[in-house]
């Protein structure tokens, strides 16, 4: 792996001049501060500071400070000024003060040197950047930001980049690389996981989330006291009503998830909306009824993607890849089996058999045949799995009935012929 040598470059961005202040007019009685943000926001009373003055006249970690101030530049409170630059500040070589292995620059022959310092440097941060630094995103970016963001992350990092390339152990970390990007986008794309994960942020600010807390505290201060005002409003009534009743929060919530769900599900939003609905039925259990057609609609949806794979897979015919199809095919048929639909059964047993999975199809298939017993398909399936398997006493049993559905079909007169012949050459 690569080494990081020397000290890493101060995040203490009051160094070019950056200062913060109590915002004009501002009655801080009314904020909802904490009993530390009220210390803090004591000590810049009538003047500007910054993030070293408050340092050493509070003692707080700058860390900590700058954790303080982002919520109370949020809350309206606080704003922040900077000094313009004299010029533009030189490009930094993200790589300065890195030493790359050899050993791993040698590795990768279809890599070029670049492509290697990339993969390096990024899987080196992987446990150091959160969801919007992984994705290069702002942390006010947009819906259409984050799916940007994430597709141009897929596009360098996604596996089927270096499809057939000679990348040596780099490919376990692109697939590192590439989990770690499509958990933070799957994070970041839903809102109430996005809310939920920026509360969770701590730590330093980078120039942009400098540059946008600034613009927070311009453009949105009177909109945030407002909002504080009634937010302080609206939980004193929850926390009257809720007193007596605990429940009332947890249906309030499951209602809430669920509304969510059935607006995620209208525009089309099928994952979205399953993941809502199961949050609803964890919070109320008597959503689940109303849930399943949701949850039943993505799971044939997430099916209907993996047949698709599979067929494309099939399509290359390289034995690498029957591991992977076999896997896709199983996760596939365990999702179908717990759906109870006839017509996903088929679907996904017919895959089985393309996929060399004979014992699997027929499972599937006799379970679609449980539910729909004149069902001509999955009683062809049924057929033809056990052909796969020279069983050709279930095969003919199977042929039968299919024939007897469709009278007509010369694919169903052939599967009776041929497990006829296999029964008569003394195999079961």
């Amino acid at each position: 792996m690569a080494v990081v040598t020397g000290k890493p470059p101060s995040a203490d961005k009051n160094a070019d001049g950056l200062f913060f202040e109590l915002v004009a007019g501002i009655d801080i009685t009314k904020l909802p501060l904490n009993a530390e943000e009220g210390f803090v926001l004591s000590r810049m009373m009538s003047r500007r500071v910054s993030i070293p003055d408050l340092n050493r006249e509070t003692g707080i970690s700058p860390t900590m400070l700058k954790t303080h101030l982002e919520s109370m530049m949020k809350k309206g409170a606080v704003t922040l000024n900077a000094a313009p630059s004299a010029e533009k500040a030189p490009k930094r070589d993200p790589y300065a003060g890195i030493i790359f292995s050899p050993a791993d620059m040698a590795d990768g022959r279809e890599l070029s040197e670049e492509q290697k310092k990339r993969i390096l440097f990024v899987e080196m941060h992987l446990d150091d950047w959160n969801h919007y630094k992984l994705l290069d995103l702002r942390r006010s970016a947009s819906g259409g930001d984050i799916k940007a963001g994430y597709f141009k992350a897929s596009k360098e990092f996604h596996p089927d980049t270096f499809f057939r390339k000679d990348i040596g152990k780099y490919a376990e970390r692109v697939d590192r690389i590439f989990r770690a990007m499509k958990a933070a986008y799957d994070v970041l794309s839903r809102p109430v996981s996005r809310s939920a994960y920026d509360e969770t942020l701590v730590g330093e600010l980078s120039d942009e989330e400098l540059e946008e807390l600034s613009q927070i505290a311009d453009v949105k201060k009177r909109e945030v006291e407002r909002q504080a005002r009634l937010a302080r409003a609206e939980s004193a009534r929850k926390a009257s009503r809720l007193r007596w009743n605990p429940m009332t929060k947890r249906l309030a919530q499951a209602r809430e998830m669920f509304r969510l769900a059935e607006d995620a599900r209208k525009a089309g939003r099928i994952d979205e909306a399953a993941t809502h609905a199961r949050l609803a039925c964890t919070y109320d259990e008597a959503l689940k009824v109303r849930a399943e057609p949701i949850l039943l609609e993505a799971d044939a949806l997430k099916t209907q993607t993996m047949v698709k794979r599979i067929h494309a897979a099939l399509q290359y015919g390289d034995k690498s890849m029957e591991a992977d199809i076999k896997r896709v095919a199983e996760e596939a048929a365990q999702i179908a089996e717990g759906s109870k639909r006839s017509g996903l059964l088929i679907e996904v047993a017919a895959v089985l058999l393309l996929a060399k999975m004979p014992q699997r199809a027929f499972r599937l298939a006799t379970l679609a045949t449980e539910l729909d017993e004149k069902s001509a398909p999955a009683w062809k399936v049924v057929a033809e799995a056990a052909a796969q398997e020279e069983k050709w006493a279930l095969a003919a049993r199977a042929a039968d009935r299919w024939l007897a559905l469709e009278p007509q079909s010369g694919p169903a007169k052939a599967m009776v012929k041929a497990a006829k012949e296999g029964r008569g050459s003394g195999k079961v």
